[in-house]
């Protein structure tokens, strides 16, 4: 809503077309959010070439830190050919500097993407181990199982006699600080 809001003016919940333009929006997130540009735009919201460039300027303008962020973010890439976590992983660019136009535009999206998802990836490795040591120490190796991970979620299988307490457990370690 604060994209679109953004992207057509204060007055565009008023519109009859509110629903496409907030869908606009949505589009708009997520084609800029991991370090796509216009382009991307034009394509998720299906709108002219000048049309993208406008979306992403009042874009930047409204999010002005993560514009920043990508801006640092891309400069430090160029200038060490990698990225890294907060954890302190590191996403290798050997792209960053390419000559070839395309080969450079991917890398730069990654350099943007890379330390979101790696990120969001480390966070989940964590939680993955504290929610180990917690089981162990409950004696509930032979009661959870972890199945499988997708992207930021976990998937158990859980013996019904601990279930309540077996959730409770696991919300709480893939939410605390």
């Amino acid at each position: 809503t604060k994209t679109a809001l953004a992207v057509y003016g204060d007055d565009a919940i008023n519109r009859p077309d509110w629903k496409a333009l907030r869908g606009n929006g949505k589009g708009t997130n997520f084609s800029l959010l991991y370090g796509g540009g216009p382009n991307a735009v034009v394509r998720s919201v299906k709108v002219s070439r000048e049309e993208g460039q406008r979306i992403k300027r009042r874009f930047d303008d409204t999010y002005k830190v993560l514009a920043e962020w990508w801006e640092d973010t891309k400069k430090f890439a160029r200038q060490h050919m990698f990225v890294r976590t907060s954890f302190g992983r590191k996403y290798p660019l050997p792209d960053i500097n390419s000559e070839d136009r395309m080969l450079r535009s991917a890398a730069e999206r990654n350099a943007v993407n890379a330390p979101i998802q790696g990120e969001n990836a480390d966070m989940v490795k964590i939680s993955m181990g504290a929610i180990y040591r917690d089981v162990k120490n409950r004696g509930w190796l032979d009661k959870v199982f972890m199945i499988i991970t997708i992207h930021d979620e976990l998937v158990f299988e859980i013996d019904n006699d601990i279930l309540d307490q077996a959730i409770d457990m696991i919300v709480h370690q893939m939410t605390r600080n």
